[in-house]
């Protein structure tokens, strides 16, 4: 993790403390200073701490501006990834919106096609109506239901495709709280093409 490496990298200027104890002991023959071998039995305890400060400044600054870098870099690569998957997001919502919309045209295109062969059924019941003009209504009939089939298919794709860029639980079902596309004016058409292009560079 970038913000670990940059915690240890400010570490670097503290001291470090080395704390321990040490035994030694002796038993047989040893020789003395001015020569003279003599039997000895000795020992001697060691405690304490020792506090070693050896820190290159130029190496520690580096470290620590090299580990500021990277952080800098992941919270840059953060943003890039919030953002793209914003837009995504968005995108996948318009495209549940057209795909609900269009589901909804299907539908109703549907119920009035299926009016007129209510209609004809009728007709046909009193004498008045054939059995070629039931059939002709049925055609479109048929031909709509599949269109509504393959609308309702888009719609739950689009929704399947905006649940996993939300990363939300599989098998949620979406449904866009806005029932048609709307225009954005995002510019006044009216405006100065110079003026437009000191925007974009503001």
């Amino acid at each position: 993790d970038a913000h670990l490496q940059l915690t240890q990298s400010k570490q670097q200027w503290i001291p470090s403390l080395r704390v321990g104890t040490s035994w030694l002991h002796h038993d047989g023959r040893i020789q003395e200073i001015p020569g003279q071998v003599i039997e000895a039995s000795k020992s001697s305890l060691f405690g304490g701490g020792v506090v070693q400060l050896a820190v290159d400044p130029q190496d520690v600054a580096i470290e620590v501006l090299k580990a500021r870098q990277q952080v800098y870099a992941n919270s840059g690569r953060l943003d890039q990834v919030t953002r793209q998957t914003l837009q995504e997001s968005s995108k996948a919502y318009i495209n549940l919106v057209a795909a609900q919309a269009g589901a909804a045209i299907s539908i109703e295109v549907a119920e009035l096609i299926q009016e007129l062969v209510d209609h004809e059924r009728e007709f046909g019941k009193a004498g008045v109506g054939t059995r070629v003009d039931i059939d002709q209504t049925l055609i479109p009939l048929q031909a709509q239901l599949q269109l509504l089939s393959k609308a309702r298919q888009n719609q739950l794709a689009a929704s399947a495709n905006l649940v996993q860029l939300l990363n939300l639980e599989p098998g949620t079902r979406l449904f866009a709280a806005d029932e048609h596309l709307m225009p954005v004016k995002l510019i006044d058409e009216a405006r100065e093409e110079q003026d437009l292009i000191q925007q974009a560079l503001n």
